[in-house]
């Protein structure tokens, strides 16, 4: 099972891949509160996401494990680890370098951002690169730093 985040369904959402975490991953489950977010996107090609892909389970957003969760974290974050401290996914996708840290330093989650994803999928067959997508992110706005970029096309080996 996989718990998901806004941002990466937003991300793969622009890229026309969403396909792709229901190939890797049997299950695919967001918090209510992403699923408003990304309604809410200004993103036209995401927002009727959860109308075109029914694959995806919402789920409601389940109390906080702890308070402060929710003071640091934005609702889809907050939302999107205490759902997976109830479920115990086998991933957690957060690109976001905060709620990534909180997730996995405090309470133990695996976590997994888009670009993990991506290179997955590409270890797979199920895409021919993974650089040529990140470019394309952060032509279309997604926040990658360069440095990031080439990081992971070394680990793609591109």
């Amino acid at each position: 099972m996989l718990i998901s985040n806004t941002g990466p369904l937003v991300a793969l959402g622009l890229l026309g891949h969403l396909e792709i975490l229901r190939k890797l991953f049997p299950v695919i489950t967001v918090a209510d509160s992403v699923r408003r977010e990304v309604t809410a996107s200004a993103h036209k090609p995401v927002s009727g996401l959860f109308a075109d892909h029914p694959w995806i389970q919402v789920r409601p957003d389940p109390p906080m494990p702890d308070i402060w969760l929710a003071t640091v974290l934005d609702a889809g974050e907050a939302a999107t680890i205490a759902l997976a401290v109830s479920e115990h996914p086998t991933s957690v996708l957060i690109d976001e370098r905060k709620g990534r840290r909180i997730a996995a330093q405090i309470y133990g989650l695996p976590v997994i951002g888009t670009a993990g994803i991506l290179l997955r999928a590409k270890a797979r067959g199920l895409i021919p690169a993974v650089r040529p997508l990140l470019l394309e992110l952060k032509a279309k706005g997604y926040h990658l730093q360069s440095q990031l970029i080439d990081q992971i096309s070394a680990a793609a080996g591109e």
